[in-house]
C-alpha cells in the first residue's frame, strides 16, 4: 500500500522532495519489513511504531525545514529529510501491517 500510495504521488504532496518521491517508498520497504517482523513479536508493537512513525514524520518535516531555509546548502537538513521520509515510508508500512494483522485476528476469533 505504501509503494501504490508513493506512485500514486501520495509523498509528494505530502512533502517528499518530487525526483524521491517514489525511491524513498521503495528503499523503506525493506526496513519496515525489518521492523515489522521484530514488532509483531512485541505485545507493545503498535504503539512502538506509532511513536517511530510521529519522530520519523518530525525528522522529514524540521530537515526539510532546515534544508530550504539554507537555500539548499544544509546537508544535515537535506540528509534529515531524505532518511526521514524512508524511514517515514518505513514505519507506515509497520503501522499498517500490525493493524491489518490485529483486525485478522480479532475476525478470526470472532
Amino acid at each position: 500500500m505504501v509503494l501504490v500510495a508513493a506512485w500514486l504521488g501520495l509523498t509528494e504532496v505530502l512533502g517528499a522532495h518530487p525526483f524521491w518521491a517514489i525511491a524513498v517508498a521503495v528503499y523503506g520497504v525493506v526496513p519496515g519489513l525489518i521492523s515489522w517482523a521484530v514488532l509483531r513479536r512485541t505485545r507493545a508493537g503498535l504503539p512502538i511504531a506509532i511513536v517511530m512513525t510521529i519522530g520519523s514524520a518530525a525528522a522529514a518535516h524540521f530537515g526539510k525545514a532546515a534544508f530550504a531555509a539554507s537555500y539548499a546548502e544544509s546537508v544535515w537538513g537535506g540528509r534529515f529529510w531524505f532518511f526521514g521520509w524512508i524511514a517515514l515510508c518505513a514505519t507506515v508500512l509497520v503501522v499498517l501491517s500490525l493493524l491489518i494483522a490485529a483486525i485478522m485476528r480479532r475476525v478470526t476469533l470472532a
